[in-house]
């Protein structure tokens, strides 16, 4: 396999999270070697299957079948396939090939109760929707928003409803997920969608970032969080944002703005990683370490990530506050200020310093490159 055309050797990283005229060159390579590596295992699959599921998923449009290849669950099922794990890939995919062909065809009679791969639709025999005494939606027809007409903003499929397992030093818990209450599912989708519009008008090189790498957004609540805010990705489920609470009152637009474009980042840098271990050799012991940005206790590893994800964070707030955007400037302002302060503490170094012997060659460099940019958009 070739390697990826962003390297810690040419600072691609550092280019591709300025929001650039490269942004998208660059980082769309990396996507195009990731789709390479999911294609062959998809098709290998595909082949064994009927010649009715076969013949079915050759008709689909293009983007339904890559609604199914590029969806998280795929994903996940796939990579574990590759390492040899025991699961039923075959059954997935036909179910899912069935799926867009309900889509497609506005058919009724698959299985009740299927959702497509990505949690975009619910089909069953009747189309009148169905809830438990939760609250969450178990039947009928259901069609999610979708985000810049692809991205599903999803509550109730069983992907947005799985255990989000978190490290037990960090100091926000996802517990069990929770149906929302009456309205608050719509004030959360009204401020993904308003969020992402902002972003669209003020830089559209992120927005575009976000539509091409995002595949799913799960909206969560949870009363064990006492209300937090919080976005989390997971390399397990690559593509598929998670918003904790998006619904609360102090979520405001330019806090989700910045969340968007944080876990898509994550996202990008999952995917390059399924190309090239280009970070750090993921057998070792990395231990723990406090973030400079947030003060929280964190893996180390998470650090790495977290140093490009709030290098692209600083770069679109700098950006941002620098144009005639539609965002808050006071609270636009405020996020830089924090972004730009985690690169200028004393804690960016020293952690980092903290476990670098098992830094890949030239990894230190970058990071030392991205906090000088920083300075010197500070002066």
């Amino acid at each position: 396999m070739d390697s990826p055309c962003i390297t810690i050797e040419n600072s691609g990283y550092p280019d591709a999270f300025s929001w650039g005229d490269t942004t998208i060159r660059l980082t769309d390579r990396v996507y195009e070697q990731y789709l390479e590596v999911l294609l062959r295992v998809f098709i290998e699959e595909l082949s064994i299957l009927s010649k009715e599921i076969q013949e079915r998923f050759s008709t689909l449009p293009p983007e339904s079948k890559m609604r199914l290849i590029e969806a998280p669950e795929t994903y996940n099922l796939l990579v574990r396939r590759l390492r040899g794990d025991k699961v039923d890939v075959r059954s997935w995919i036909a179910q899912s090939v069935e799926a867009e062909w309900a889509i497609l065809h506005r058919d009724h009679t698959c299985k009740p109760g299927t959702w497509s791969a990505d949690g975009s639709f619910l089909f069953d025999k009747k189309t009148e929707v169905v809830r438990d005494s939760q609250g969450w939606i178990i039947g009928g027809w259901r069609e999610n928003v979708l985000l810049d007409r692809k991205i599903p903003i999803d509550h109730h499929s069983p992907f947005a409803r799985r255990d989000m397992p978190v490290a037990e030093f960090r100091s926000v818990q996802y517990g069990d997920p929770e149906a929302f209450r009456s309205g608050d599912e719509r004030k959360a989708v009204d401020k993904i969608v308003k969020s992402y519009e902002k972003i669209r008008i003020s830089l559209p090189v992120a927005a575009d970032f976000i539509s091409r790498y995002a595949k799913a957004i799960v909206i969560r609540r949870s009363s064990h969080a006492d209300g937090v805010f919080q976005s989390a990705s997971r390399n397990a489920f690559i593509g598929q944002i998670v918003l904790l609470n998006a619904h609360a009152d102090h979520v405001d637009h330019e806090y989700m703005a910045e969340s968007l474009v944080h876990e898509s980042i994550h996202s990008l840098l999952w995917r390059a990683e399924i190309l090239d271990h280009f970070l750090v050799d993921p057998e070792k012991e990395m231990g723990t370490v406090t973030s400079a940005w947030s003060g929280e206790t964190i893996y180390y590893y998470t650090l790495l990530q977290a140093c490009f994800v709030w290098y692209g964070i600083f770069n679109f707030w700098n950006k941002v506050c620098n144009n005639h955007a539609v965002f808050d400037k006071k609270r636009a302002g405020e996020l830089l200020e924090r972004s730009r302060r985690g690169f200028l503490s004393g804690e960016y170094k020293r952690s980092l310093l903290s476990n670098s012997d098992n830094l890949k060659r030239g990894v230190l460099n970058v990071f030392e490159d991205m906090r000088n940019r920083v300075i010197a958009q500070s002066v």
